[in-house]
Formats: C-alpha cells, structure tokens, sequence
C-alpha cells in the first residue's frame, strides 16, 4: 500500500511540474508584429480595384508565410491588418490613430492608394514603423520613408524612351490624353528625344486619322501613346483600324491583363515599360520565383491572380522582412535604418538598392506583345 501510495505520489509531482513547465511556455509572452494594409475602400473602389486590393494583400500573406518557415520572425506573431479606409471621409485621421495606438510593426500602401502629407509627417514621428508605397508618382522619400517598392513614373518614361532610342527611329508621333500625368509623361518623353535624330509630332486629340501623315519627307515609324486604360484601348484601336500595325509605345498600365485583353490581336507589337508582368498563362511565366509565387495563390484563393498588386504586396513583405532580420541582428538600428540599409535584395520587382534612399528601384522592365504573348525586350 505504501509502494502504491508513494508511485502516486510521485506521479503526480512529475505530472505538476509537467504542467508548471506547460504553463510558464504558454504563459510566455509572444512579441506581436502587427502589419497595415492600406487600400481603397469597397465603398469607394470599383470591381477591379477591389480584386487588386485582394491580390496585394495576398502577395503579403504569402510572403509572411515563407518568412515565417525561415525562422525569420522566430518568437514573434505576425498579423496582418486589411485597412480598407483610403478614400472614406476622415480615413487619415483613422489611418494616424491605427498607427499610433496599435503599434503596428510597419504599415503597406496598395497601389493607387493615396499618401496623405499627414503619413509623411507620421512617417517622421514613429520611427520604428516603416512605410512600404507602391506608387509611382513622385511623392518625396528620404532615409526615414517611405520606402517605395515601384519605380518612378519618371524612370519609366526613360527607359521607354531609351528603348526608342535604341531603334533608330526617324519620327515618333506622341499621343496624350488631356490629364495631367499624361502630359508630363509626353514631356519627359520628348525631352529623352531631344538630343538623338528623332523627328516628333505631339497630339492631344481622338481624330488619329491624321497622325499616319507625311511630317515633311519623315512617316511616323512609331506611336507613343500615354493615358489611362480607356484611352490606351481606344487610342490602339483606332490606329490599328487605319491599318498601321507598327510599333506602339505605351504607358505601363498597358501591361495590364485587361488592356492586352482588350485590345486582343491589335496588342502585337505595342510595347511598354513595367516593374511586373502579371502573367496569363504560363507561357508568360518568365522565373521560377514568378512560378511558384503563382502556384501558391492559386491553391490559397483558388484562381489565377488579376493584379500587379500581388507583387508589390510581395516585395513589400520581402522588404520588411529583410529589414527585420537586418534589425535582429544589429539592435542600435530602428526598422527605418535596417531598410535604408538593404543592398541587392532579389525581389519581384528586380534587385533592391534603397542606399539611404527612399527609392529602392531604377530599371523598369519593357515588354512586347508578340503573337499574343508577353515577351521581355531589354
């Protein structure tokens, strides 16, 4: 009885401290790292701005996972927060309470999203909490944000000039829509041309009849075409009904897969400048990371992405990753400081050099469509 009495005894003493070990890891705090993603809300967006806001924070969710299996954020819990409130009344107010209160570890701004002045100045206050912009416009970054992940509407203008250039053209005719953008895109355009012996025309009008007419002894060889999507599909269309089905320079949301749609065979030979190529079909799949980033979001979500903003939201995820890691490693830097420090980090978007500026990337890529399918020019 006593043998009995003294193996329970024991038993339980090994079954308490069991326990007592259970509960002190359980009871172990768990370091959050909590992640905004900004976008347009339902109210304000429209279809295909809505499923773009769900490819974005896709790319986010999916990168945080492999983050995660590399043991990147070992001993902290990564949330991600869907704030869908740019656009709605007041939602820079919310934005800058959100960020204050819930001490989110870093904050991502979908494309198209505006950036308030407000965010820049907060960007300056909260330190520890970098902000990721898949913009292109030119809003200001420095070494404390934001961090944008795109490149600039101006080096995307260049390195479709440069393509030009590059062909020998003799004459380019520049069509622009009556928007603002578009016309400064024209300009920057024209003023790569300025020095080479490129002859240009620039038009603003929907009358393309006239534009296949002789300028002096030079035919247009190229069209340069710069505008929203609408008139990006109506402005190709009209000059592949007059019968040219020459080269056609187009901005980068002519990358889209509903413009290429769109424009079905009239889109061969239109070519663009993008920082990523949502693919198709698989034979527009260019990488093996494009592959597989591909595979992932359709087992999760079930079919094929329809947005460039999976991307963006990929590479801003990479990015903070790396700059958490960065972090880890060297404690005396806030998060800020580890991103400006990032060097050829190998994204969706090309190779990441932030050098202590807000602008990670310069080389957009070009693309053609040819017999239907998107191919890499440069």
């Amino acid at each position: 009885m006593m043998k009995r009495l003294s193996y329970i005894a024991a038993t339980t003493a090994v079954l308490l401290f069991t326990l007592s070990r259970l509960y002190r890891v359980c009871d172990a705090k768990i370091d959050m790292v909590r992640i905004g993603y900004i976008s347009i809300s339902e109210q304000q967006a429209d279809l295909s701005q809505q499923r773009a806001a769900q490819c974005g924070l896709g790319g986010v969710e999916l990168m945080a996972e492999q983050a995660e299996q590399a043991g990147i954020f070992v001993g902290h819990k990564v949330e991600i927060h869907a704030l869908p409130v740019a656009g709605d009344a007041g939602w820079q107010d919310v934005l800058l309470k959100t960020v204050r209160e819930e001490k989110l570890s870093a904050l991502f701004f979908a494309p198209g999203t505006p950036l308030p002045d407000a965010t820049l100045r907060l960007a300056l206050e909260t330190r520890g909490c970098p902000f990721f912009i898949a913009t292109d416009q030119n809003y200001p970054t420095n070494v404390f944000g934001p961090f944008r992940v795109v490149s600039t509407n101006h080096a995307m203008t260049e390195a479709l000039a440069g393509y030009a250039l590059s062909q020998h053209y003799r004459c380019v005719t520049v069509l622009m829509s009556d928007e603002a953008c578009s016309k400064e895109q024209a300009e920057v355009f024209l003023q790569c041309l300025k020095d080479s012996q490129i002859s240009s025309n620039t038009q603003l009008s929907n009358d393309q009849s006239k534009y296949l007419a002789i300028d002096g002894e030079l035919a247009t060889e190229a069209f340069a075409v710069w505008g929203d999507q609408q008139f990006l599909i109506q402005t190709i269309r009209m000059l592949r009904h007059t019968g040219y089905l020459g080269p056609i320079l187009a901005s980068s949301n002519c990358g889209e897969p509903a413009v290429i749609n769109a424009l079905g065979i009239a889109s061969n030979n239109v070519v663009f400048t993008a920082q990523y190529r949502v693919p198709r079909s698989t034979e527009e799949i260019e990488s093996e990371v494009l592959s597989a980033l591909t595979d992932c979001y359709v087992r999760r979500y079930g079919e094929y992405p329809t947005s460039h903003a999976l991307f963006s939201g990929y590479d801003q995820m990479l990015l903070f990753s790396k700059a958490f890691a960065i972090r880890t490693e060297r404690p005396e830097l806030t998060l800020q400081q580890a991103v400006s420090s990032i060097q050829n980090v190998k994204g969706m978007a090309g190779i990441f050099n932030f050098n202590n500026s807000g602008d990670g990337i310069d080389y957009p890529r070009v693309y053609t469509v040819e017999s239907g399918t998107v191919v890499p020019v440069l």
